[in-house]
């Protein structure tokens, strides 16, 4: 027996399949990290994804609980004549 046909059969062949078929994970760089399986790298995502999402979650579950325990205040008609004018301003600057 050589020694190459040991160090294959100290492999399993399903191992050395999955290896060859998985696409190498690529970071913020663009840097391949074939040591990674495919399957790590989608469980990362997700699990940055799902923590994103909470945070985006518990953020608006906080504003609305502020936005509805304040009392409504009467705001001045130039107030209204401003934020419009603001609006209209963003948009227009941001089109060109």
């Amino acid at each position: 027996m050589t020694a190459g046909l040991a160090q294959d059969l100290a492999v399993p062949v399903i191992h050395k399949a999955a290896r060859a078929n998985a696409e190498p994970c690529t970071g913020r760089l663009g840097l391949a990290n074939p040591a990674l399986p495919a399957h790590i790298c989608l469980m990362a995502k997700t699990a940055v994804a799902i923590a994103l999402l909470a945070l985006l979650g518990v953020s608006l579950w906080y504003a609305h609980g502020l936005w509805t325990s304040l009392e409504d205040a009467a705001l001045p008609t130039g107030l209204y004549v401003a934020m419009g004018a603001a609006s209209c301003f963003r948009c227009w600057s941001a089109s060109g």
